[in-house]
Parts: structure tokens; C-alpha cells; sequence
């Protein structure tokens, strides 16, 4: 009996050190594959999360969602919102995972770019995002804002782009940004003057500034008549009607371009006001204010002698009794023309006047990342404006000139941090 016990516990004994035995070498094995999985996943960069955003499950995402509807913090928290998440990886994560020559080439479907900042485009840029995702399938959403609210929110890397209608600074730049100019404008006095046709009163910036001072504060002013001889007699016969200013109230990147314009032309004015994107009146003459172009050109369209200043775009738009301005060049006076603005722009890239130059023009600006957090969209971003600066009179805007467009690819475009991006040629 007691032979039985010992052999039976001694077997009892056996299977207890067989099964510790086992579970080690399990627990063991487990840890090995731990261990490599982990070197791997870290090496390698190959986890779900990678592949997930690359490559995620398309039924998840709504192809027709309206951006504009949301704030950027629920984009962010959006399931819908496929792109601002996908690939959120840095220029070196990237070049770890993906060889430079195929990042071009991954299959991204369903993209989305964001753009924010001045209300100015807004009907431009809805025009731009049919035309566009019919013909690459990414969607171009631009939310209206304000220059001001745009740089802020591009800053905070919030959006892929901003527009603006003030350039900025190299102080605000701050290394981190690069502005590039996307569309350019016109801006043309109209006057409401009785007996003056449209087109054919003339003026210069120094007497144009002295208007706006308040210097010359009647329409049969000397000044006035030494530019317009052939209307001596209509304007003499107007000494009794005083000049009205009509300007913006609000901040405005036509205000800034206008006065700066004042300011290189009327040194009264420079040392006065200079180069502002809003009023601030030292003097009392007569004036009334609008925040548009359609306010502006309402209030002179009902005050007989007023004049001020709007878009070339509107003037031609409603017919509008625009004025010549003098060519400092050649002392020419020019008619206000798509041509005439865009030979202003194609001529200042070699610090140059030309000599069928209208010389009053704005511009306007896109704003991107010069280290941008996700460098396929960057590329993406890029590759839309490329599109958008060959499409010309297609959109009723005023084009780039063809060698300013080629100064901002090869030149400011250099600045942005892009992995095997070409230039598409649309």
C-alpha cells in the first residue's frame, strides 16, 4: 500500500514540473513573438493605424458632406472627415514608409482640402470646387471669413490654405509661411459728375490724393481743369458743387492697396495717412461710407459730384462711370482693362512701369505651410492652384501673367517642403 502512494505521487510529481515546464515554454514563445512584433511595428512602421489611413474602408465616409456647415473642431472629431486625418505623418515618418517616387502615385480617394480667409473669393472659390472635384475627384471646400481670422487659423494649423487681401509682412511670415499672389484686380475711381460721360474724365495720383485730403474740394478746381481742357466750360459751370468722398468703413485690402497707391504718388498723403487698409480721418470734408462695392456704388449713383472707389470687376459688371488714369510712364491716360491690369503685374516683377499699365491694382494672396504637417496635401494644395492659375478668362477673373506664374512655381513654391511632387500640367 504504501509502495502504491510513493509511485503515485512521484508520477503526480512528474506531471506538475511537465505541465510548469509547458507554460514557460509557452509564456516564453509569446514573449519572442512580442519582442519581434514590437521591433517590427517600430522599424517598420507598419501598424493598422498606417494602413488605415492610407487605405480605409470607403463606405465609411460621405463623399457629398458640406465642410462649410461645421467648425474645425468637429471636422477633427468627424468620422466623415477621412482626409484631414489620413496620413497626419511628418516629411520623415513619410520617406520612412513610402519611397519619395511613389508618393504621388498612392490612390487617395475621397479628398478633401480646406481653405479659409477673405469673403472676397468665396463666390470664386464655389465656382473653382464643381469644376474641380468633376475633374480630379478632390473637393476644394472654402470658408468665407476674414484676411484677419485666416492667417490666425493657418497659423494654428487649422487649414490647408488661407486667402488674404493684405500681404503680409516678413515679421508675420516668421519663417513658418509663404504668400504667394493667386488673382489680381483692378481699382477704379467712379465719379458721378453731370455732363461727364463715362471714360472721360482724367486724373493723376497726385490730384487724385489731394481729393481725398480734401485739398481739392471742388470739381472746377484748377488742378482738376489743367487735366481736362476739354471740359473746362462744364466744369466751371459746377463751381457752386462740392466734392463727396465715398470710401470704406470697414477694414479692407482694397483700402490698403488704394491708399498705398496714394501714398507712392502724393507725398501730402504719405506723411498723412500712408498705406492703411482703413480710413482714419484727420479733417472734416464731406464724405459717406459703405462696407462693399454695392454700397459704394449706391451712395454715388445718388450723390451727384461724389466719387470713390471700387472693383474693376463691378465697374464693368454695372456700367459704371469710371475715370482715366495718368501713366507716370508716359504721361498716357489709361482705360481700365483686363489687359491694362494684367500688363501691370507681368511689368513689376522686373520692378519696371509699362507703358499701357493701369496703375491702380490690388492682389490677391494664398497663404501656405513652408513645413506643412501633412506634405501629401501640401502637394495636393499646390496642385489645385497650379490648375487654377491656367484656367484664365474660363472663371471672369483677371489672370497671372504666364512669367509671374512661372516666378511663383519655380521660385516661391520652393520654400514648401514637398516629397516627389512635379508640377502637374493641367
Amino acid at each position: 500500500m504504501s509502495t502504491v502512494y510513493t509511485e503515485s505521487f512521484a508520477s503526480s510529481r512528474l506531471r506538475q514540473k511537465s505541465c510548469a515546464s509547458s507554460r514557460f515554454l509557452a509564456y516564453f514563445i509569446f514573449l519572442i513573438i512580442f519582442i519581434i512584433f514590437y521591433l517590427l511595428n517600430n522599424l517598420l512602421k507598419i501598424n493598422y493605424g498606417v494602413f488605415r489611413k492610407i487605405q480605409p474602408p470607403l463606405e465609411n465616409f460621405n463623399t457629398n458632406i458640406n465642410y462649410g456647415q461645421y467648425n474645425h473642431a468637429s471636422l477633427n472629431n468627424s468620422q466623415d472627415n477621412f482626409y484631414t486625418e489620413y496620413l497626419d505623418l511628418n516629411k520623415q515618418e513619410l520617406q520612412k514608409i513610402i519611397p519619395s517616387k511613389l508618393i504621388k502615385k498612392i490612390n487617395l480617394n475621397n479628398k478633401v482640402i480646406i481653405g479659409t480667409g477673405t469673403n472676397y473669393v468665396t463666390e470664386l472659390f464655389a465656382k473653382l470646387k464643381k469644376i474641380y472635384i468633376n475633374k480630379t475627384g478632390i473637393t476644394i471646400n472654402y470658408i468665407p471669413d476674414s484676411s484677419i481670422k485666416g492667417i490666425e487659423k493657418i497659423k494654428n494649423n487649422e487649414y490647408d490654405f488661407s486667402v488674404i487681401n493684405i500681404p503680409l509682412k516678413n515679421i508675420t511670415l516668421e519663417n513658418k509661411l509663404v504668400q504667394f499672389p493667386i488673382i489680381i484686380e483692378g481699382i477704379v475711381p467712379i465719379i458721378n459728375i453731370p455732363g461727364i460721360k463715362q471714360g472721360t474724365l482724367k486724373l493723376d495720383g497726385k490730384t487724385l490724393g489731394d481729393i481725398f485730403l480734401g485739398v481739392i474740394t471742388k470739381w472746377n478746381d484748377a488742378k482738376i481743369i489743367n487735366l481736362n481742357h476739354e471740359f473746362k466750360n462744364i466744369l466751371n459751370n459746377l463751381q457752386k458743387l462740392d466734392i463727396t468722398i465715398c470710401y470704406r468703413e470697414d477694414t479692407s485690402g482694397i483700402t490698403y492697396f488704394f491708399t498705398d497707391y496714394l501714398s507712392r504718388n502724393n507725398s501730402s498723403w504719405k506723411n498723412t495717412f500712408g498705406t492703411n487698409s482703413i480710413f482714419h480721418w484727420k479733417f472734416q470734408h464731406l464724405r459717406l461710407h459703405g462696407i462693399n462695392d454695392a454700397e459704394i456704388s449706391r451712395l454715388i449713383s445718388n450723390n451727384v459730384g461724389s466719387i470713390g472707389y471700387i472693383d474693376y470687376n463691378y465697374v464693368v459688371k454695372n456700367k459704371l462711370n469710371y475715370v482715366l488714369m495718368k501713366n507716370d510712364l508716359n504721361s498716357k491716360f489709361i482705360i481700365p482693362s483686363q489687359t491694362s491690369i494684367s500688363d501691370y503685374m507681368k511689368n513689376s516683377l522686373n520692378r519696371i512701369k509699362g507703358e499701357n499699365s493701369w496703375p491702380i491694382v490690388r492682389i490677391i494672396y494664398g497663404v501656405m505651410y513652408k513645413k506643412p504637417k501633412n506634405v501629401i496635401k501640401s502637394n495636393e494644395t499646390l496642385d489645385f492652384f497650379n490648375w487654377f492659375y491656367h484656367q484664365k478668362e474660363k472663371l471672369n477673373y483677371i489672370p497671372i501673367p504666364n512669367n509671374y506664374i512661372n516666378y511663383i512655381i519655380n521660385n516661391i513654391w520652393k520654400e514648401i517642403d514637398k516629397i516627389g511632387y512635379t508640377n502637374v500640367n493641367f
